[in-house]
């Protein structure tokens, strides 16, 4: 069977979702597939991956290309998206996975073992029963609210993560900052959140929206939240935004380092993300210095006073030097000292910024 290109697997979900409805769901990118498979899993050993709403498999069959020989499982509620997936796995040469028809969030599952790996992009913000899921331990008690199953699907997929198990979850940005029960979900979620990434706008093809990447880690922890600004790390085309290799690159490098880059990253304790009612919206945290151009910023008011000043010699002796002109022109009187002032001379250091606005 010939290898499916993921550009063409996208071609292939657009078309099985306009005969099987909307579902919330938009096909992953593939830069996109780069960037979350090799933010779980590098450095990492890896024999098993999940993605709980897989749609035709793009996500795993981008993580066969990095991982190879490991089982791939994925969850998926359309049908014919659960067949593309089946096809575009088999014809990338994976033969180890399982692909199963499902509503993922009304009951556990049926896997039998856990994973090294989850990766997703699930639905935005679609309705759910959480009523069917009562005492279910993927929740522990704590539902997301049954309008946006964002927060479930991340809920689900760290119930199935094996000890020091990674996930990376592509999100709408609403679900980490909306409150009632998402932020009470977000208060249990705090613990195992490792890094969340802002993305670019005009990334997916269906959608113009910014979203984010949340990288996750089974075992909990007291650590800094890492928070990267990655809005601008892309590439024109058209009107959509590509994230290339190198700013997936320039991504993973600083997030597994944890590198603090001004404008762009901050590293924030896991207690003033609950202080601010478990936000964890990177533009919460990450501070951007704004350059003023205003020449008048930084200096007291003896100084503006001073430059208020030359400029109103300046101003005078420019047009009484105008006029001398004209005078002389005409064959008029004119008095010989403006014409003798070396009018520029005078000019404040304010002028070069204000005179072009």
């Amino acid at each position: 069977m010939a290898e499916i290109k993921l550009d063409d697997a996208s071609v292939m979900m657009r078309n099985a979702r306009q005969l099987a409805g909307d579902f919330g769901k938009f096909y992953t990118p593939e830069c996109l597939c780069k960037l979350i498979t090799r933010l779980a899993t590098v450095d990492r050993h890896i024999e098993s991956v999940l993605d709980p709403a897989c749609g035709c498999g793009a996500l795993l069959v981008y993580a066969h290309e990095i991982l190879g020989d490991a089982f791939y499982a994925g969850q998926e509620i359309d049908v014919n998206s659960c067949q593309l997936a089946e096809n575009n796995l088999a014809a990338n040469g994976c033969s180890r996975f399982r692909i199963v028809n499902c509503d993922t969030l009304a009951s556990v599952g049926d896997f039998e073992e856990k994973f090294d790996c989850v990766l997703a992009n699930p639905p935005f913000s679609v309705p759910w029963n959480q009523g069917a899921v009562l005492f279910d331990p993927r929740f522990n008690g704590c539902y997301a609210p049954a309008s946006k199953a964002d927060l479930a699907f991340v809920q689900h997929g760290l119930y199935w993560l094996k000890p020091y198990g990674t996930a990376a979850y592509i999100l709408f940005p609403g679900a980490l900052y909306r409150g009632g029960k998402e932020e009470k979900v977000r208060a249990q979620l705090l613990p195992f959140v490792r890094a969340v990434i802002s993305l670019p706008e005009n990334v997916f093809e269906e959608t113009s929206i910014s979203t984010v990447c949340v990288l996750f880690e089974k075992e909990p922890s007291n650590d800094p939240v890492f928070f990267l600004d990655a809005s601008d790390f892309c590439t024109k085309n058209g009107k959509r935004n590509v994230v290339s290799d190198d700013d997936v690159e320039k991504i993973c490098a600083i997030v597994r380092n944890r590198e603090v880059v001004a404008n762009h990253s901050a590293l924030v304790a896991r207690v003033s993300v609950a202080s601010n009612a478990f936000n964890l919206s990177p533009t919460c945290y990450v501070e951007k210095v704004v350059v003023s151009d205003n020449p008048y910023d930084g200096k007291d008011i003896v100084e503006v006073i001073e430059d208020g000043e030359a400029w109103a010699r300046y101003s005078y002796y420019k047009q009484m030097n105008a006029l001398a002109i004209m005078r002389q022109a005409f064959g008029l009187e004119f008095k010989q000292e403006f014409m003798d002032c070396d009018v520029e001379s005078l000019r404040p250091a304010s002028y070069d910024q204000f005179s072009t606005k």
